[in-house]
This record gives C-alpha cells, structure tokens and sequence, in this order.
C-alpha cells in the first residue's frame, strides 16, 4: 500500500469516525428527550396507552420508562 493509500485510508476512518461520533451524540439526545418528555406526560397524569399513541412507542416501552426500568444512559 502506498503512502498516499495510506493517507487516504486514514482519512477515510477518521471521516468515518466523526459521522458515528455525530450520530451518536444525536441519538442520545433524542433518547434523552423522549424520557424527559414521557417522564413529564407520566407526572401530568397521562397514561401508558395515550403517551404510546402520541410517542409512536409501545405501552411497554412507556410502561418501562414510567416504572424506571430503563437505562438512562447507554
């Protein structure tokens, strides 16, 4: 492999890289938000059924949040 294959190899990883840093920020941010706001709908009074159908979640998904058997941070 030549030094130029090399060096753009590199690039290529650390290109990579950055864009799965970047998604991955995004995606935790998100998930975050989505707790935070099923979490408020819960303390409104709002049930499992209603926050799924606004939330394009299951019950169960919700029902997990509410209950606090999730893992806030991955």
């Amino acid at each position: 492999m030549s030094t130029d294959d090399h060096t753009a190899r590199i690039a290529s990883l650390e290109k990579a890289a950055a864009a799965y840093a970047a998604a991955h920020a995004a995606y935790s941010q998100a998930r975050t938000d989505l707790i935070d706001e099923i979490t408020a709908g819960v303390a409104e009074g709002m049930g499992p059924s209603a926050l799924a159908r606004h939330s394009g979640f299951t019950r169960e998904y919700v029902a997990r949040i509410r209950d606090g058997r999730f893992k806030r941070e991955l």
